[in-house]
């Protein structure tokens, strides 16, 4: 039977310790000081070994499963957890791990936002690191990054998995130009998540342009700058759009009355 946080939390010490099974070669064993220590144990070339996670509560039951699955992947590509592990542990210490290049590539970003580099650590530190955040950088492959972001997308934050897909792809294309890794295994992640959907708002009635023109002119000597990036986007869309169209029923007056406009507001501005 599965464990559950419940029954661990309920658990008494005897005076020898004992093992709590879960799944799929997961254990918790119990210690007669009270201690409480994740194990793994699975097979290997023909050999028996075991895992070692961590204490719990640190490790929650749910990170314990899912660094059990993640060992159960490298098993399949015919990596032993175990050493991999000890590789990781030794590649943290040179500096070359996963978490340790996202935060250079994090640092070098000193344009951004306080906010907005806030909210890229707090996601990777959420839903990425704990998978791979202490796996050496050379060693994750596609299989490893579609497992960590298929969680999130499974979760149904559609948005999030998206955004985590740019980070992690940025990060890999910062770890190829410094020659750390020859190729960006993140490239082979397009197309496999579900697009979060996209909002549309209805499109601007042309006969609203010239009231358009009207309103933004009215706060000219609050955000004069923004108000002229308005006014020309607004004349560069009339433009592509009399380029597009070969509709000659198009109201006279209506184009008439923006353009005049225009040409009061943007003295200068060549059409």
């Amino acid at each position: 039977m599965a464990l559950t946080d419940t029954a661990i939390r309920k658990l008494r010490t005897t005076d020898k310790p004992f093992k709590l099974g879960d799944s799929a070669g997961l254990y918790l064993l119990i210690k007669p000081n009270g201690s409480k220590l994740w194990y793994m144990k699975y097979r290997i070339d023909g050999k028996e070994k075991k895992l070692a996670f961590g204490p719990y509560p640190d490790v929650s039951l749910l990170t314990a499963r899912q660094l059990r699955d993640s060992a159960r992947i490298k098993m399949r590509a015919g990596v032993d957890p175990a050493v991999d592990k000890k590789i990781a542990q030794q590649n943290k210490e040179n500096g070359q791990t996963f978490r340790q290049i996202a935060m250079n590539w994090h640092a070098d970003h000193r344009r951004w936002s306080a906010h907005y580099a806030t909210t890229i650590q707090r996601r990777l530190e959420m839903y990425v690191f704990p998978d791979i955040g202490d796996r050496y950088i050379d060693q994750i492959v596609t299989e490893d990054l579609l497992f960590t972001l298929r969680k999130v997308e499974n979760k149904g934050f559609l948005e999030i998995t998206a955004r985590l897909k740019n980070y992690v792809t940025e990060i890999m294309r910062y770890a190829v130009k410094k020659q750390l890794i020859k190729s960006n295994p993140a490239l082979d992640l397009d197309g496999e998540f579900t697009p979060p959907e996209t909002q549309h708002y209805p499109a601007l009635p042309l006969e609203k342009l010239p009231e358009l023109l009207s309103r933004t002119d009215n706060g000219r000597n609050s955000a004069d700058i923004n108000i002229q990036i308005q006014q020309r986007a607004v004349i560069l869309y009339l433009r592509q759009l009399l380029l597009e169209s070969g509709d000659l029923l198009l109201e006279v007056d209506v184009f008439t009355a923006g353009f005049q406009r225009v040409g009061e507001l943007l003295f200068g501005f060549i059409l």
